[in-house]
This record gives structure tokens, sequence and C-alpha cells, in this order.
């Protein structure tokens, strides 16, 4: 009877985590197209910053974004 109850247990764990990574996929998927789509004041100014690159990295818990760009010379993320 326990191991009936652990396999059980066990394949809710599986379906959860399961389910878990298709939402945050499909979340991380949506807010990079809307964020690609969307017109940023940062990218239209003529001396701004320039994207150059967007790397994404789910796991099952977070995901880290990393932005990469160019045109800011004393590195302080600011246009003047």
């Amino acid at each position: 009877m326990f191991n009936k109850d652990s396999n059980t247990l066990r394949n809710l764990v599986k379906t959860v985590k399961s389910n878990l990574v298709k939402r945050a996929a499909l979340f991380v998927i949506v807010i990079s197209i809307i964020s690609i789509l969307l017109p940023s004041p940062v990218l239209a100014a003529s001396n701004g910053i320039t994207v150059s690159g967007l790397d994404l990295y789910p796991s099952l818990e977070v995901c880290s974004v990393i932005l990469r760009y160019t045109g800011d010379d004393n590195h302080n993320a600011t246009v003047d």
C-alpha cells in the first residue's frame, strides 16, 4: 500500500513540475516577443544605446535575462 501511494505522489509531482515548466517557458516566449515588438524610447534616441542581443536562460524556478547592448560609453545606462 505504501508503494502505491508513493507512486501516486511521485506521478503528481512529475505532472505539477511538467506543467510549471511548460507555463514558465510560454511566459518567457511571450515576454520576449512583446519586448522585441514594442518600440522603446531608448532605441529611438539618436545618441542612445542599441540592443545587440537578448539571452534567456530558463530553469525550473527562475529565468535569467541577459541584455547585451552597445553605445553606452560611460556605462551608466542613461541617455542624456
